[in-house]
């Protein structure tokens, strides 16, 4: 046997207040934050987003007025990804790119106005670029911010999320997140999710994600969607990085496409 357990344990004789150590301190019961009691609200109660044309236009969201003739394209896109949101029945899906400047958020936006052109479809288009978000710089609209305490059951939808016409909820975000990993990991899956999904009756939810070489965000999330868009850069994105993003996609089961971006060649008018 080990010599450690050879020795009898020696038991100290002398009354107990004459015994020095560490003292032992009662607990103190933790006293969790009351948590918001938050309200049934439906699309009435989400504030409806102040478009400015001309913001938009440089920012290249062209899908919201329709006037630029790239947006058929976007339709395109719009109706090609409609065709399999249906027939796999998909409800939640991410766009990414393998590493920033690609333009993902500038799609995201687009197809989600793109989307939204129809009136037997909802959709919601959440900022989950929680270490660099920018829908809201995208839209011009600051009315909201701190998608976290949304996230976590602390803010009503109508203080978090605006919307555009009574087919698109947006939720922006303006502060960086050091957790981010962890946050969508733990409340992506959870209640407010599902409570906006309900309140809204939506169709489809869609993450604006951070670029899938540059954090591991997106493995976090990717239990809580049904595919993953990939967002390349024409001239830009090396065939490696791609290579790297779709194989570790399809390993899960999530590869939803990959879109072709910032391409040099567009005709110049559509139509017969």
């Amino acid at each position: 046997m080990n010599d450690i357990f050879r020795e009898p344990l020696h038991h100290d004789a002398r009354p107990a207040q004459e015994i020095s150590g560490p003292k032992v301190v009662p607990l103190v019961p933790m006293i969790e934050e009351p948590r918001l009691a938050l309200r049934d609200e439906g699309w009435d109660d989400l504030p409806e987003i102040k478009l400015d044309k001309r913001h938009l236009a440089r920012n290249r969201i062209i899908a919201a007025a329709r006037r630029d003739p790239a947006h058929v394209a976007i339709n395109m896109l719009r109706t090609r990804l409609m065709s399999t949101i249906r027939e796999k029945k998909w409800r939640t899906i991410g766009i990414t790119s393998p590493r920033g400047g690609c333009g993902k958020t500038t799609l995201a936006l687009n197809l989600a106005f793109s989307l939204a052109q129809q009136t037997n479809f909802k959709l919601a288009l959440l900022d989950l670029d929680l270490h660099r978000p920018s829908l809201a710089s995208r839209l011009g609209w600051y009315g909201q911010s701190d998608i976290e305490s949304f996230l976590r059951g602390r803010a009503n939808l109508s203080e978090r999320l605006c919307r555009f016409k009574d087919q698109l909820a947006i939720a922006t975000n303006s502060t960086q997140t050091s957790n981010a990993a962890e946050l969508l990991m733990e409340c992506v899956p959870g209640p407010a999710i599902r409570r906006m999904r309900d309140s809204l009756s939506l169709d489809l939810v869609v993450f604006d994600l951070p670029p899938m070489l540059a954090t591991d965000d997106v493995l976090a999330i990717l239990p809580s969607t049904d595919a993953i868009i990939l967002v390349a850069a024409a001239g830009q994105t090396s065939m490696a990085d791609i290579d790297l993003c779709e194989k570790e996609l399809s390993l899960h089961s999530k590869f939803g496409g990959l879109v072709l971006n910032k391409t040099r060649y567009l005709p110049d008018r559509y139509g017969y």
